[in-house]
């Protein structure tokens, strides 16, 4: 019995470890209102917690799926809260959709290990990276598209640094699945030993662009900061070309600055206001 319950108690320490088809779903206790829920959904290697949006209609409803950055710092990682771009998400659900923000894992209360490391600033694979955290984002719709209020379509994907750059990733791995991409700030190795404006290796992170972009047929919105210490808007042009030489359309714009940083541009208000008009185009059916 007690072997038990130890097992019991450390299967539980990540959510990713210990997890059935049964528990998938709304997690808390809700209200008057499935407006906003905590859900435990499947990811590719386990559970993972899930930020979820509704509109009021009860669909079935577009998915939107808006992807958080991260860190090699694993200390950083452990203490992410649940990530939430609530500006972001109810404007997307104001426009009907159902917007879906996973905690992928090596982070925060997903826990379990983290598979999307780029490795070191003088050997990094940025490519594997992104398709690893794609991996994640790829279960994560499979599963929201089985809900009787999620349309069976093309998806809308959103991403903030790495989660952009996992964005980015899946628009080319699986073409058909995605109907547009808005990126804030995509790309990683964006510090080299932690210091502002010191990329790792620009070169490669331009390259593994190419790559990735080379299936991808999905409209991009490029967005990077006036002031952003992590990924210039001079290098997001660059990624942003390469990228698109595959055949995706591109629109490429450069975000007003920010006192603090740029790079955290996507949680102003102003964010909302200028990817609001190209995005509503790009929608249009």
């Amino acid at each position: 019995m007690i072997r038990v319950r130890i097992a019991a108690i450390c299967c539980c320490l990540a959510l990713s470890a210990c997890s059935t088809a049964s528990q998938f779903g709304p997690i808390d206790p809700g209200g008057a209102s499935d407006a906003r829920r905590i859900w435990l959904v499947p990811g590719s290697a386990g559970a993972v917690r899930a930020v979820v949006y509704r509109p009021q209609n009860p669909g079935p409803a577009p998915l939107a799926v808006i992807s958080h950055g991260s860190s090699e710092d694993a200390a950083y990682r452990a203490q992410m809260s649940d990530p939430d771009y609530p500006l972001l998400a109810q404007w997307l659900v104001s426009r009907g959709f159902v917007v879906v923000i996973p905690q992928r894992p090596g982070h925060g209360q997903t826990g379990g290990p983290y598979l999307e490391t780029a490795g070191t600033c003088e050997r990094p694979d940025f490519k594997a990276a992104g398709l690893a955290s794609a991996a994640t984002l790829e279960s994560v719709i499979a599963y929201m598209r089985e809900q009787p209020f999620v349309a069976r379509e093309p998806v809308l994907l959103i991403g903030h640094s790495a989660g952009g750059w996992a964005s980015l990733a899946l628009a080319g791995m699986k073409p058909d699945l995605v109907r547009a991409v808005v990126v804030f700030a995509a790309g990683r190795g964006g510090r080299s030993n932690n210091q502002p404006n010191s990329n790792c290796a620009p070169d490669q992170l331009i390259a593994a662009a190419a790559e990735l972009g080379s299936t991808a047929r999905a409209p991009v919105i490029w967005l990077y900061s006036e002031n952003d210490s992590y990924f210039s808007p001079a290098l997001g042009r660059s990624i942003a070309a390469s990228y698109s030489r595959g055949g995706s359309p591109s629109i490429f714009i450069v975000a007003p600055a920010m006192k603090e940083d740029g790079h955290f541009f996507v949680h102003d208000k102003q964010a909302v206001t200028v990817v609001s008009a190209p995005l509503t185009r790009i929608l249009r059916p």
